[in-house]
């Protein structure tokens, strides 16, 4: 609720537009726009840098918990990443392709228990090179079908997340 209506307003203020695909059951899309701007006279405008089209650097994260969803977040912008929060597993595999991410930090209990998803998105994961930090909590005892590459405990400790995905990713400071 109050996280859309700032990204809006900030949106609007940069002279840039909000779309939402929605449908009922299946979720929402929400794809955001921003101009250019090619006046580089004005020191008082922020240029907005064209997003290339490189995953190096992109990042999934999949959690329902928007204090963890904001740590993990603000930790990771500020460390240069690109962060895209999900908050269900639907299409999972289908965002993974289509958005090739350098990792994913996902709680893995969100996945679905589906056998044939999680087997799309293991698959998509091998494909692209994926890495996978898993977050758990503290009674999370139960392994996940999913493979991953290191696990992060709940509640997250900002240093350790930043410390396991530049050691997953190999991202230096």
């Amino acid at each position: 609720g109050l996280g859309l209506a700032m990204t809006m307003r900030l949106v609007e203020l940069h002279g840039g537009s909000i779309h939402v695909d929605s449908q009922v059951g299946e979720g929402s899309t929400f794809s955001v726009r921003l101009p250019v701007q090619p006046d580089a006279e004005s020191p008082q405008h922020y240029q907005v840098p064209v997003a290339s089209e490189s995953s190096a650097d992109r990042v999934i994260l999949l959690e329902t918990d928007e204090d963890n969803a904001a740590i993990v977040c603000e930790m990771l912008t500020a460390a240069g990443y690109e962060v895209i929060w999900l908050v269900d597993s639907d299409q999972l595999a289908a965002q993974l392709e289509g958005l090739r991410p350098v990792i994913l930090v996902a709680d893995l209990a969100l996945l679905s228990q589906n056998l044939e998803e999680i087997k799309a998105v293991q698959l998509a994961i091998t494909a692209l090179n994926t890495k996978v930090l898993a977050l758990m909590g503290s009674e999370d005892g139960v392994p996940s079908p999913m493979a991953h590459h290191d696990i992060l405990r709940k509640p997250i400790d900002p240093k350790v997340l930043l410390e396991k995905v530049r050691q997953i990713t190999m991202k230096r400071a």
